[in-house]
Order: C-alpha cells, then structure tokens, then sequence
C-alpha cells in the first residue's frame, strides 16, 4: 500500500537560488603526487571548454576510498592527513582497521620534523 505524503515545500529550491548559495570549487591539496590534479572543472574560454585543476579534492567533498587490499588506501589518507597537519588545517584521521599506536608511530614517520599528534 503506497502512503502519499505532501512535499517538504522547505526542501525545494530553484537551481538558481541554489547555485547562488553553493561555496565556490575549490580544491583541498593532498600531498599525494599526482592524485591533486584529477579534480578539475570545466570552465569556457575563448567558445571552448577548458579543464583547469583544482589543486586537490574538492572542499567539502565526501569522498570514499575503496578497493582491494594493499593498494594503498590507508596510505593516500594518511598522507592527506599529514599534509592538512602541514597546513595548520585541523583534521581527525579515522580508522577501524590499524590499532591506534601503529597508526601515531606511522604518521609521525611519515611526517618527519618532530611534529606532534594527539592519539586519543
């Protein structure tokens, strides 16, 4: 049995309106080589389409990172995390896969010059 509700009118909002409120594109730098430049827009010049990068993953992007084992998926995130530590950008690095202390003795590794992370 089909249950017909009235839409949320709240919830509605013309494209116009929308792209007036949406955050400019722009990218996030991973620290990753390689990996920034595959985030681009499209924007036109001269009557023609040009790709123009973003530097990074898009800012407030949700991103998913998938794939068979030991592929490096651990690793590109650790990386982006280094790299937002870098910057000064305050970040939380989640994992249900590694035990905490290999995760901290990891990241200082990999981020050299005696920089501190919180393990808790």
């Amino acid at each position: 049995m089909a249950h017909e509700h009235a839409p949320i009118v709240e919830a509605i909002s013309l494209l116009s309106t929308a792209a007036k409120q949406a955050p400019p594109l722009e990218g996030v730098p991973t620290g990753v080589e390689g990996l920034d430049d595959l985030f681009f827009t499209v924007e036109w010049s001269e009557g023609a389409p040009r790709q123009r990068s973003l530097g990074g993953i898009p800012r407030y992007a949700i991103m998913q990172v998938t794939g068979v084992a030991d592929t490096g998926k651990s690793l590109m995130v650790e990386q982006f995390a280094i790299k937002q530590a870098q910057r000064g950008t305050p970040c939380v690095f989640v994992t249900a896969e590694s035990p905490a202390p290999f995760v901290t003795i990891g990241l200082r590794a990999r981020c050299g010059h005696g920089r501190r992370f919180r393990s808790d």
